[in-house]
């Protein structure tokens, strides 16, 4: 079992054996929890104290339940005594890591290399928590989650997320909780949803072409410029907007490649 606790957003996992058994956001006060692990409660308390935290998992011995029955005969209390130190051993030496290690421009620092291309890579799945996105994914074999702090690269474009969205991410083995996703690189299903919201949108604003036509286009704005080319599509008449507006959207549509490329789709 392992626990991940942010010091600064205060978003709360506990897991085992790669399933997350409770997950809760912004927990920056005492509270209780309990959850089940093969039939066997578990309680957790987090205390709070001048501004720091710390931890109690007690497994309820007293709760009548199957194996709490059976506990009483054959007295295996060992493992579950081993299992809490265990528990409360990680949870010191990540806070001790955590504190050393999370320190403004070093963060700055690992996230350049990783925009640079280093370190491991990984897979994220977006989900919602109310208003927030947040992100789930796997560093090292265990699950990691992180609050979305902006939609910008997606948002620009004019497209639109819907949960269960993956995409790439890289993130430094030594800190996974520091991650960089890769927003130009969607995986197969979500392009093809961010792709239907542009043959939509294209073939409302060209209502001369037809769906194979349309969705041609599609992919050959894909092909030549990736996700810019969905956003160049969706900005064709937009005019106040930096990167993509009806001028970024006419100079694809212009270029000797795109034009090439375009007989195939008449």
């Amino acid at each position: 079992m392992g626990m991940y606790h942010g010091e600064d957003s205060g978003h709360l996992m506990v897991h085992c054996n790669n399933k997350v058994m409770l997950i809760d956001f912004g927990v920056k006060d005492s509270k209780n929890y309990s959850f089940f692990l093969d039939q066997e409660l578990f309680e957790l308390q987090l205390m709070r104290n001048n501004g720091s935290f710390s931890y109690d998992l007690r497994h309820n011995e007293d709760v009548d339940t199957p194996h709490n029955r059976r506990r009483e005969s054959d007295k295996k209390t060992t493992r579950w005594r081993l299992i809490a130190a265990g528990i409360f051993i990680v949870i010191f030496a990540i806070a001790g890591i955590f504190a050393y290690s999370n320190r403004p421009a070093k963060k700055q620092a690992i996230l350049e290399l990783l925009a640079a291309g280093q370190w491991s890579t990984t897979e994220i799945s977006l989900f919602r928590n109310g208003q927030q996105w947040i992100a789930s994914y796997r560093a090292d074999n265990q699950v990691q989650t992180q609050t979305i702090t902006s939609l910008h690269p997606i948002e620009a474009k004019g497209l639109t997320l819907r949960p269960g969205d993956r995409f790439a991410a890289r993130y430094q083995p030594d800190r996974p909780d520091i991650l960089h996703i890769l927003w130009s690189e969607p995986a197969a299903e979500t392009l093809a949803h961010f792709q239907t919201q542009v043959m939509s949108f294209h073939a409302r604003k060209n209502p001369e072409l037809s769906p194979q036509q349309v969705g041609c286009q599609v992919r050959l704005a894909y092909s030549l410029e990736g996700m810019d080319g969905l956003g160049y599509l969706m900005a064709q008449n937009r005019k106040d907007t930096p990167k993509y507006n009806r001028n970024s959207y006419l100079r694809m549509t212009r270029s000797t490649e795109f034009r090439q490329g375009n007989k195939d789709c008449l």
